[in-house]
């Protein structure tokens, strides 16, 4: 009734290990299915978020076509880097951050799981629905990172040093729309996925400034202040942001 696959560079062999025991697991009816569960009860020993976080993203798009429930799905600060925008379902052990489904139907489905050629793909099997579910994404928008400036007296003058390159952030909204042969039900949002730009920063020389003689007869030993040097008593390098 469901399918999605993603393709990955290097697959693991904790996620080859995980693939193979999801596949033929059973989602009775009403009942729900817990990935961090289900790794503890197949005792399944350790594996990394990420590689948890690429398996459930697979398993959110594959149910997100169907009329399943989804209980728990979280994206993370950052969009994992084999996983499409919008249909991200972050895991974190240590924060018990999961990806938890319900079976709001009176049959019993059943997970399939395929690997070939870098691609992993899961199916969804059981007795077709009555209504059909397309999901769709948005157009992405994306936002540029703001420059950050600070300024050291340990960068050599005329050298740039690039601390953080920057990111831009990315914004997403998913749709699913229900049909009833060819006539359309409802169509409502899913979600709207968002991820902040990271700003990029530089490292600046300090200016030299000129020692001037002002007419009111201040001391030459007094300079004029440089550029982003306010509230800076305590030494620390400044900061100007663009």
């Amino acid at each position: 009734v469901s399918s999605s696959s993603i393709n990955i560079p290097e697959i693991s062999q904790s996620v080859q290990k995980l693939m193979d025991s999801l596949n033929g697991t059973e989602i009775q009816s009403f009942s729900s299915f817990s990935l961090l569960d289900f790794i503890k009860t197949d005792n399944f020993g350790y594996i990394s978020n990420d590689d948890l976080t690429v398996i459930a993203s697979l398993l959110y798009a594959t149910v997100l076509k169907t009329n399943f429930i989804i209980d728990e799905r979280n994206t993370g600060e950052r969009l994992h880097e084999d996983v499409a925008i919008g249909y991200e379902a972050a895991i974190n052990q240590e924060l018990s951050i999961d990806f938890i489904f319900t079976n709001p139907n009176k049959t019993t489905f059943t997970l399939q799981t395929y690997e070939s050629s870098n691609v992993l793909t899961v199916s969804l099997v059981g007795m077709p629905f009555i209504y059909s579910y397309e999901v769709n994404a948005s157009p992405v928008t994306y936002y540029n990172p703001r420059k950050v400036i600070q300024f050291s007296a340990f960068v050599a003058t005329g050298a740039i040093e690039v601390l953080e390159e920057g990111i831009s952030g990315q914004e997403v909204n998913i749709n699913k729309t229900i049909f009833e042969g060819t006539n359309e039900i409802q169509s409502y949002e899913v979600s709207e996925d968002y991820y902040g730009p990271v700003y990029r920063v530089e490292l600046h020389p300090l200016k030299k400034d000129e020692v001037t003689e002002s007419n009111n007869g201040s001391s030459p030993n007094e300079l004029e202040p440089s550029p982003g040097s306010e509230d800076t008593n305590d030494g620390q390098t400044n900061d100007t942001t663009e």
